[in-house]
């Protein structure tokens, strides 16, 4: 008993934290804690990543362009926008797996062959890759109170959650790491917290 009265105390000295909660922050997982965050008046805008930093994928885009962005970038997925309206989001994974055998097959000159991400309509000779979006992603108003959107992804474990206006237009953008990073270094000074957009 003696033991474990000091092994008890000698824990909560170190910390209050399990094991499984230091190997988390150890290898810089995006959990979510479950502890109520309580925001200064802030809302989602004045964290969210605007819509001139998100890499989007065009509701028509050239193979060409799906490819380099592909290559390019590692993040989890990319908004589908048609003229700046939000059509849907698709996971850049299915995005590679089914532009894959569309590059087998095209020669190099072929790549500007179009690929619509919206049903075609009748007489279109691109590929259609509508069946990989998709059309209903988590989304919000950007002047919805910064507590109620991080008690969202708190218990919903939401991946992202893409902001749009009332007619559907894509003004920005917030994922779970983001969220992670603003409730690790606190809500005080948001300026410069999310430069970035990542792990989309």
């Amino acid at each position: 008993m003696l033991s474990v009265i000091i092994s008890k105390f000698v824990g909560d000295a170190l910390g209050k934290d399990g094991i499984y909660t230091a190997w988390i922050q150890l290898r810089n997982y995006p959990a979510l804690s479950n502890q109520h965050i309580l925001d200064n008046g802030q809302t989602a805008a004045s964290v969210m990543i605007p819509a001139s930093k998100i890499f989007c994928v065009g509701s028509q885009s050239t193979l060409s362009e799906l490819h380099g962005l592909v290559t390019t970038h590692t993040y989890y997925g990319f908004p589908v926008v048609d003229n700046g309206s939000l059509v849907g989001y698709v996971a850049r994974e299915r995005l590679k797996t089914a532009i894959g055998p569309l590059l087998a097959e095209t020669q190099n000159d072929d790549t500007q062959s179009i690929c619509s991400f919206v049903p075609p309509s009748d007489g279109f000779r691109g590929a259609d890759l509508s069946d990989i979006v998709d059309d209903s992603p988590f989304r919000m108003r950007k002047e919805m109170p910064l507590e109620l959107v991080i008690s969202t992804f708190q218990k919903m474990n939401l991946r992202c959650i893409l902001f749009t206006t009332p007619r559907g237009k894509l003004c920005g953008m917030l994922t779970k790491r983001d969220v992670v990073n603003l409730t690790n270094t606190g809500l005080g000074d948001l300026k410069g917290t999310l430069a970035h957009p990542r792990d989309r």
